[in-house]
């Protein structure tokens, strides 16, 4: 079981934004872990500018820090569609960062 830290998961969200999304995820969306019921994690922003009031909310616990990594990136590719415009589905935007997700040992997926 892997339990991460506000700390932990804002330095991931860097070397993700770097690695993923070529540091093109900015400003920073606040990070929180709090306790959640029956999701890993959730994405949230400002539909008007989504610079502004944007949140990553993540659980407690994962089966594994690779586990919390995939949660992680999966929520920052919602922000990344809220940030071009798209609707934040899981559409063929969202999939088509499944390759990059896969070359760092990620998974990319609806449900986990």
């Amino acid at each position: 079981m892997f339990k991460p830290t506000e700390h932990q998961a804002k330095i991931w969200f860097h070397k993700l934004n770097k690695s993923l999304f070529d540091g093109k995820i900015t400003p920073m969306p606040k990070i929180e872990i709090r306790r959640r019921h029956k999701i890993w994690g959730e994405a949230s922003w400002n539909d008007e500018d989504v610079s502004i009031s944007t949140l990553i909310s993540l659980t407690t616990r994962f089966r594994s820090k690779q586990h919390f990594l995939s949660i992680l990136a999966h929520e920052m590719v919602h922000i990344y569609q809220a940030m071009v415009g798209d609707t934040g589905d899981h559409n063929a935007l969202f999939y088509s960062f499944r390759k990059k997700f896969e070359e760092q040992g990620l998974l990319l997926k609806r449900v986990y």
